[in-house]
């Protein structure tokens, strides 16, 4: 396969080898990831074998200084045997590092060291003005004749219009890296440190380069990222996983493809958290899709129309672990595994499950799947509200071919519902996760036997489930306001950290069901510190949380606070007195005023 940067290769060695000082600079540019280190490296590597060169990155750089003292590390090692007796000032910095005499001057040290060829990467991660450091290069190309290489994103430059002026005098030759995903990931490959992985990976070099390609990030960086992730989940397999080479294959793809995604932001972690939500959704679209919201999760699927995304094999909370937290638990991947087929029996495997594979299966498999589920179903064991719409689409489908006998599927599950609402098993879960769901669902039929037609049983199911699942939440934030104010009692502290904007309350309007008489009662009992840390708390709620509709009640309840404790006020003295002053009039007065909707 021919090198796409041959040219540029080409151009590199001609400038380097150049006999006469070129009196320009060659500029390497292209996005981030493509691989420009890697290519102008490279090439020099081979190039210049004997002669070297120096590599300074500029990386954070802010003063002419710093790029003296980068400068001066990348040619140190040519001054170690010499001694350099240098007249001048003291630059102390630089005699830490290389452990010499402290009275050096390092300005005049890099009189001499300029020569040579110089390679400045990371153009566009200075922190230095652009044109102060293209004066500094200028210095090293016409006065001391040397070969500038530079590296950067030039898109990325701050000032870009001042650099594009000011290129022209310095840059005599510009040209682009393009992306060689063949080089760069064969020379990924050979660094796996683990003989097993790196054969396994080898072996499929075509697929990771059919999964990066459809990933359309264009970024080789983050592929060596999500190879080095690849390598920490392939060893976090034990051999009984490993045998099964087809789901390995599977997994892989699923795995790589995730890591791609992920590490690209394409795929943030709310996003892989509630990827079941973006089954769902894909599930109700209607046909018409110009008014949905953006589905992160569904625009990968479409990336990777070949890679079952919603593989279950490998749990939400897992794949956030390994993907966002960089925790590989070899005992987690295959506590996950274990759940699923082929590494569980079919006797053992859930049967929504089981039943969602199809009919292509032994009938004994799937009757006894059929069996299983009535028993799950009359037990009450589906509460997920992902499992309990998939659990009606599975009764319809057995139903259309008299596998089970019922007058009316969407009742049963309607009335299976209210059970689980009744004893309290529905996940508490409010409309802010359901609003996402577009208002006329529609069943492409969700991979069980045929494409059926979308019905209203399905739409009765889900609104069913959304009221039933609200009222859950309604109840369980009624619970969790009276052990807020049992807290605000007990440990002002963690009352305050609860409601702040991070806290598991942050951005949930649980206050304004809190009876405010029972919180100005607590909040009059606390000690002066727990006060002040209350209404600290309150104060960044307001400030900086959410402003919504359904923060109003909040605002409203506050004025209320503010009433009893007026009240309480009356009842009092002394420094307890004006410490209910203060809190009234500089904090929850102030707090009102800035959280209004006006402002």
């Amino acid at each position: 396969m021919s090198d796409p940067n041959a040219g540029l290769k080409s151009a590199l060695k001609h400038y380097v080898r150049l006999t006469e000082p070129p009196g320009y600079a060659v500029l390497v540019t292209g996005p981030w990831g493509v691989g420009k280190t890697f290519v102008v490296r490279g090439c020099l590597d081979q190039e210049l074998e004997k002669d070297g060169y120096r590599y300074v990155s500029l990386f954070g750089v802010e003063s002419k200084s710093d790029i003296d003292l980068a400068v001066f590390k990348a040619v140190y090692p040519r001054l170690s045997g010499t001694t350099a007796q240098v007249a001048g000032g003291v630059f102390r910095s630089v005699s830490k590092f290389v452990g010499v005499d402290a009275d050096i001057s390092l300005q005049k040290v890099m009189n001499i060291v300029r020569e040579g060829v110089y390679v400045f990467d990371d153009l566009e991660r200075a922190r230095l003005n652009i044109s102060v450091i293209l004066g500094y290069l200028n210095e090293f190309i016409e006065h001391d004749g040397c070969r500038v290489i530079l590296i950067g994103h030039t898109e990325k430059v701050d000032k870009k219009k001042s650099f594009e002026r000011q290129r022209e005098k310095l840059i005599g030759r510009t040209v682009q890296v393009v992306s060689d995903v063949d080089t760069a990931l064969g020379h990924f490959l050979k660094r796996i440190g683990n003989e097993d992985v790196r054969r396994f990976l080898q072996q499929r070099a075509d697929r990771i380069k059919a999964i990066y390609a459809d990933a359309a990030i264009d970024n080789l960086r983050i592929l060596q990222q999500a190879l080095w992730d690849s390598e920490r989940f392939y060893l976090s397999l034990d051999g009984r996983h490993r045998a099964e080479s087809e789901a390995v294959d599977a997994l892989f793809d699923v795995f790589l493809a995730l890591a791609l995604e992920t590490k690209s932001g394409q795929v943030c972690r709310s996003d892989l958290a509630l990827r079941a939500e973006s089954s769902l959704r894909a599930l109700l679209r209607s046909g018409d899709d110009s008014n949905q919201e953006p589905d992160p999760y569904g625009e990968a699927e479409a990336r990777h129309p070949g890679i079952n995304l919603h593989d279950p094999l490998l749990s939400n909370d897992l794949l956030v672990a390994m993907l966002f937290d960089g925790v590989f638990d070899a005992a987690a991947v295959a506590e996950s595994l274990d759940q699923h087929p082929p590494f569980v029996p079919p006797e053992k495997q859930a049967p929504l499950w089981t039943l969602a594979r199809g009919p292509f299966q032994s009938d004994g498999a799937l009757q006894s799947a059929v069996t299983r589920l009535d028993h799950a179903m009359a037990e009450r064991e589906i509460t997920t509200r992902t499992e309990i719409l998939q659990l009606y689409l599975t009764r319809r489908w057995l139903a259309s071919f008299d596998m089970i006998r019922s007058e009316d599927v969407a009742q049963d599950l309607i009335t299976y519902i209210d059970d689980l609402h009744r004893h309290e098993r529905l996940p508490a879960t409010g409309t802010e996760n359901w609003e996402v769901l577009p208002s006329s669902p529609r069943d492409p039929g969700m991979g069980f036997g045929e494409n059926l037609p979308a019905d209203d049983g399905f739409c009765r199911v889900y609104a069913h489930l959304r009221r039933r699942c609200r009222e859950a939440h309604e109840a369980w934030l009624d619970r969790q306001a009276t052990c807020l104010l049992n807290a605000l009692a007990t440990d002002a502290e963690e009352f305050a950290r609860r409601i702040e904007t991070g806290g598991p309350y942050g951005k949930v309007p649980i206050l304004a069901l809190i009876e405010p008489s029972g919180f100005a009662d607590a909040f009059l009992r606390l000690g002066p510190e727990s006060q002040e840390s209350v209404v600290f708390a309150l104060g960044r709620r307001f400030r900086y949380g959410e402003r919504g509709d359904e923060f109003a009640r909040e605002r409203d309840w506050l004025r209320s606070v503010r009433d009893q404790l007026m009240v309480g006020r009356g009842q009092t003295f002394g420094f307890a007195a004006e410490r209910l002053r203060i809190v009234v009039e500089r904090f929850i007065d102030r707090i009102l005023r800035e959280s209004s909707p006006a402002n």
